[in-house]
C-alpha cells in the first residue's frame, strides 16, 4: 500500500514534467499523488466501495492542491491534474474500447459502468473540494459578517 502510493506520487512528478509544470511543485507534484493514493487505499479498506473511496481521495487531492496553490502561489491545476492522473481508470477505459473493437458486449458494458462511475466520482470530488476553499476565500476577503439582531444586542450591552 505504501510502496503503491509512492510510486503514484512518483508518477505524478512525471505527469508535472510531461505538462511543462514549473520545476519548484514537483515537490508538491508528489505529495499529492502519494497522499491522494494512499487515502484511497485506506478509505477502500474502510468503507468498501470505489465510489466513495475516489470521492474521498479526490476531496483530499482538491484540499491538498488549494492549500499548496496558497504556499507556492501557483494555480491549484499544476498539483490538482498530476495528483488525480494516477487514480484516473484507464484500464477500464481501455477494456471498453477493446471490448468495443472485438464485439464483447458483456465487457463493454461492465467495464465501460466502471470508468463512468469512476471519473464521476473523481470530478464529485474535485468540485466539492473547489466550491469549499472558493467559499472560504470569499470569507474571509468579505469578512465574517455579524446578523443585525446580533448587533442590536452587543451594543445594549455596552451601555
Amino acid at each position: 500500500m505504501i510502496f503503491k502510493s509512492i510510486c503514484s506520487g512518483l508518477a505524478s512528478v512525471c505527469f508535472g514534467m510531461f505538462f511543462n509544470s514549473p520545476k519548484k511543485s514537483y515537490y508538491g507534484n508528489f505529495i499529492t499523488g502519494t497522499i491522494g493514493m494512499l487515502s484511497f487505499y485506506v478509505a477502500m479498506y474502510l468503507v468498501n466501495t470505489k465510489f466513495i473511496a475516489l470521492i474521498i481521495s479526490s476531496l483530499i487531492i482538491g484540499f491538498i492542491s488549494e492549500i499548496l496553490a496558497k504556499v507556492t502561489k501557483y494555480p491549484a491545476t499544476v498539483y490538482l491534474i498530476s495528483g488525480l492522473l494516477p487514480q484516473v481508470p484507464g484500464l477500464a477505459i481501455f477494456k471498453t474500447m477493446q471490448g468495443i473493437a472485438m464485439q464483447n458486449f458483456d465487457g463493454v458494458f461492465r467495464n465501460g459502468l466502471d470508468a463512468i462511475v469512476s471519473s464521476t466520482a473523481l470530478a464529485l470530488g474535485i468540485v466539492i473540494s473547489t466550491i469549499f476553499s472558493r467559499s472560504i476565500n470569499r470569507a474571509r476577503k468579505e469578512g465574517i459578517k455579524i446578523p443585525l439582531k446580533y448587533r442590536h444586542n452587543r451594543k445594549q450591552r455596552k451601555r
